[in-house]
């Protein structure tokens, strides 16, 4: 009876175990298209707010490109404790230049 009640409890943690690392596995890059704001952050076009991670790319997003509307590849993760969606910015393309640019409409992928 001991014996059968440790298989299931390895059973369990083992199921739970893969399931865990399985959404981290199976994470897929998303698309994200909105404007760069000065507080480090995507504001979506639906409305909805992506931190930028602390990375090269999403440095150079955040610090090069504020007011201009981008299309972002990157990994979301979400952060339960503060309720934010995070996004590590892989690539991006800038499809529309800052009201005050002056720059030119091309897009410039990064």
């Amino acid at each position: 009876m001991l014996k059968a009640f440790r298989v299931l409890c390895a059973a369990v943690v083992s199921v739970v175990a893969v399931a865990a690392v399985g959404s981290v596995l199976w994470a897929a890059d998303a698309v994200v298209t909105g404007e760069v704001d000065d507080q480090f952050q995507i504001v979506s076009t639906e409305g909805d707010f992506y931190v930028v991670a602390d990375s090269e790319k999403g440095q150079e997003l955040v610090t090069q490109h504020i007011g201009e509307m981008v299309e972002v590849v990157g990994t979301i993760t979400y952060s339960d404790e503060d309720d934010m969606k995070i996004i590590d910015v892989k690539s991006f393309k800038v499809i529309a230049p800052a009201m005050d640019a002056g720059a030119d409409m091309s897009e410039e992928v990064y």
